[in-house]
């Protein structure tokens, strides 16, 4: 077989987007890549997976995801692939020169061991693909910092508005940018069901720092909110200046949002993900920003602190196994009492519904099961218990192909 291997697609994909002008469609870009490979065979070319897609498109959208992962391809908007300023930077340094098919691979980039062999390629999961990137850190960091250098890009304000997509999208959103007269800059939907809401956002970047009340259009910024039917509309800058601003803000029910504010929230979520419903809150302009942030990490503490709970309550099951291992001890009311005497702070902050709601998963996982309804027994060791409990399933792409044969942006949201 003559398909090109993953890490030799990497510097013909970044040429290809280079040379139709920095972003296009996947059906745009995958003849110019397959240009760039003269030795393909015409019947590898028609080689199919066992889902009945292209083997060969399938390994340029994978190629496509490691750049993503690596900060040199973006989403700006749904299906189209873009390049940062570091995959420009890449694509204008790698010139017209050919790539050597036994180059090694790119600094960042990890091969897929399926590239050696002629069998079907199925997607890797984001860890296989590079598993020596741990990417919901390293991708909360980039996307902080290129929302602060973006803020100050007067030269560029598209910078900002897809620096503020990708944070939404990192959160959970899904998020569209438009940009261009008579639109917003950034429209989010949570689809929620029921509790579904959507946001507009203007973004507004200004090399002094600060946004200027005379900066924004606050006719627009209602006709934006109308127009796409939205329940909150916000601004994002580096700051916004004192005086009428933020009374006007009031008046517009719109939030003002400082790009520090955003990453921040990045961070936080990194760190212990919130719910979009946690995070609306921080788009009602009817709550002072500080108190939403607040919120919002107390919000962040609070799930860390209940995903912390089911070890605690094991250890003290593994404490009953070896002291009674006659008795069936382990109830939800005696751990609860347990927990509320001892000097953590959280087991003492633990509810008995939050107790109850721990062992329900534990017997779910198969750690624990449920003896005659007089308590829950042991049904691994509590090293295993650990393992399950830290070792979750792969995530599966929506579709037989990579996330963006769909039109998702997957290197967020994670």
């Amino acid at each position: 077989m003559t398909l090109p291997k993953r890490r030799e697609i990497h510097p013909e994909l970044l040429r290809a987007l280079l040379e139709l002008g920095g972003e296009a469609r996947l059906r745009d870009v995958i003849p110019v890549v397959t240009d760039a490979f003269p030795q393909i065979a015409r019947e590898d070319l028609g080689l199919l997976r066992k889902k009945g897609d292209s083997l060969w498109e399938n390994r340029v959208q994978w190629a496509r995801q490691d750049l993503a992962y690596a900060g040199k391809i973006a989403s700006p908007a749904k299906g189209i692939w873009a390049l940062t300023d570091a995959g420009r930077a890449e694509a204008e340094a790698l010139g017209a020169a050919a790539p050597s098919v036994a180059e090694p691979p790119a600094a960042g980039y990890a091969d897929d061991p399926r590239d050696e062999s002629d069998e079907e390629e199925e997607p890797a999961t984001p860890e296989q693909a590079m598993p020596e990137i741990a990417i919901l850190p390293t991708d909360a960091e980039r996307i902080a910092a290129e929302l602060s250098d973006a803020a100050i890009d007067s030269k560029a304000p598209a910078r900002l508005e897809t620096a503020v997509a990708d944070a939404l999208r990192f959160l959970g959103f899904e998020a569209e940018q438009f940009g261009g007269p008579g639109r917003t800059d950034v429209f989010a939907v949570a689809e929620l069901g029921v509790d579904r809401y959507t946001v507009v956002l203007d973004a507004k970047s200004t090399a002094s720092g600060k946004v200027n009340d005379h900066q924004i259009d606050w006719d627009s910024i209602v006709d934006h909110r109308e127009q796409e039917h939205a329940d909150y509309s916000c601004i994002v800058g580096p700051g916004f200046a004192a005086g009428n601003l933020r009374e006007r803000a009031g008046r517009h029910a719109t939030r003002l949002l400082a790009t520090g504010q955003l990453a921040q929230i990045i961070r936080i979520h990194a760190a212990s993900p919130l719910s979009l419903k946690d995070l609306e809150r921080l788009f009602d302009a009817t709550v002072e920003t500080a108190t939403a942030l607040r919120d919002l990490e107390t919000a962040s503490s609070e799930r860390a602190r209940r995903r912390r709970l089911p070890l605690k309550l094991l250890r003290i099951i593994d404490s009953f196994n070896r002291t009674k291992p006659a008795a069936v001890l382990a109830k939800p009311e005696p751990l609860w009492g347990i927990l509320l005497h001892t000097d953590d702070a959280d087991g003492k902050g633990a509810t008995l519904e939050e107790v109850e709601s721990a062992l329900a998963l534990l017997e779910t996982l198969g750690v624990l099961r449920r003896s005659n309804g007089e308590g829950y027994v042991s049904q691994t060791s509590l090293s295993g218990a650990k393992r399950i409990l830290e070792t979750g399933p792969p995530d599966e792409p929506r579709t037989d192909g990579p996330p963006a044969a769909a039109g998702e942006d997957a290197a967020r949201a994670i």
